[in-house]
């Protein structure tokens, strides 16, 4: 790729926002005002056009979106996924993080374009996460990766959790590698003596039945049986967070984790909380609340709790 080339050159803030885009598949102009640190949404705006008119992002603005004051989404183009590769290999100083990038890549960004209205929705939603974990646990050296991220890696569960997170602790960890690939996912900062509480998080949305969410928490329980993250990362197991759209999802969802964590070979730790609760809370405020079958419900964890 010629770097001088005028239709192929490419801004380290702009390959910045080709990798926030890869890594949640669906971002808005809100998403990229925050995680770039700008001032106004037209700054975010003007970068994301720029980006656009060299094919490297598609847009998705519908006239009923329009009408109801929504954003518009963005999504990687196979041109944008390919000066992502090439810039990441060839120029790695100018990536603010090297991404694994797996060859089945190209077929999830073909695909993204006829995504669906839900899909669309839920990605967007993964991002917003991001941003109220990112300004709830900063200070805590938080690593959030979004399921795209995840693929690869033999450590996850096969259907793979929404996102995982990391957040430091005061205990020694470690790493997670993928054998085949040597492709890495922090576990644990290597230059910190400090441990990291590992978690699995799911968004879970009300328009989806309970039974639905049931079997995804069985499903982890089957996972957690088996030892694989013990065995493959060398850490302790991560408990499952369950981000819920209202306060009665929430207590739902805490009845049928207690039943099942209670029924397992294995303690699994599930924990649940809104997305008003995390929008509302204010830095490492205790907001997630802990299935116990035997308590009904333990109040009062923040999400680095360890139990």
């Amino acid at each position: 790729m010629g770097k001088d080339s005028n239709s192929t050159r490419i801004t380290k803030q702009q390959l910045h926002i080709l990798e926030l885009i890869y890594r949640f598949r669906f971002v808005s102009t809100k998403h990229i005002k925050f995680w770039l640190d700008k001032q106004y949404l037209r700054e975010a705006q003007q970068l994301l056009q720029t980006l656009l008119s060299k094919d490297y992002i598609g847009r998705n603005y519908t006239t009923k979106a329009k009408l109801h004051g929504e954003y518009a989404s963005y999504y990687l183009l196979p041109k944008g996924l390919k000066v992502l590769k090439n810039y990441q290999d060839s120029f790695p100083e100018a990536s603010s993080a090297k991404l694994n990038i797996p060859a089945q890549a190209n077929q999830r960004v073909y695909r993204d374009k006829t995504a669906s209205a839900m899909f669309i929705r839920h990605n967007l939603s993964l991002a917003d996460a991001n941003i109220g974990f990112r300004r709830c646990y900063s200070q805590t050296g938080l690593s959030f990766y979004a399921k795209n991220e995840l693929h690869g890696y033999s450590c996850f569960p096969k259907q793979l959790p929404d996102a995982y997170v990391s957040i430091r602790d005061n205990i020694a960890g470690t790493n997670c590698q993928d054998g085949s690939t040597g492709a890495k996912v922090n576990t644990s900062r290597s230059d910190s003596p400090t441990r990291r509480n590992h978690y699995f998080l799911e968004l879970c949305e009300e328009a989806i039945p309970a039974f639905v969410y049931r079997r995804k928490i069985i499903s982890y329980i089957h996972y957690a049986e088996t030892g694989l993250w013990e065995k493959t990362a060398q850490t302790s197991l991560p408990a499952l967070l369950l981000l819920c759209e209202s306060q009665r999802q929430k207590h739902r969802l805490l009845k049928v984790a207690a039943y099942e964590a209670d029924h397992s070979f294995i303690p699994l730790t599930i924990k649940t909380t809104t997305w008003q609760q995390l929008g509302e809370a204010k830095p490492d405020e205790p907001i997630w609340q802990v299935a116990d079958i035997e308590k009904k419900t333990v109040e009062g964890l923040t999400v680095g709790s360890s139990k």
